[in-house]
């Protein structure tokens, strides 16, 4: 019975992690894109 709760509760913990690493990675997608749309607004700044 103890194991099992462990188990559960390791499980939920990688999902966690799991969860984090996707919002991290769509922020990234996010930021790209953002990049991508005013690239040339930079460029005619000189940056």
């Amino acid at each position: 019975m103890c194991r099992a709760t462990h188990m559960v509760s390791r499980e939920a913990f990688r999902m966690g992690s799991v969860v984090k690493k996707r919002r991290k990675r769509m922020a990234k997608k996010k930021h790209r894109k953002l990049l991508r749309k005013t690239r040339v607004q930079r460029r005619r700044l000189g940056k």
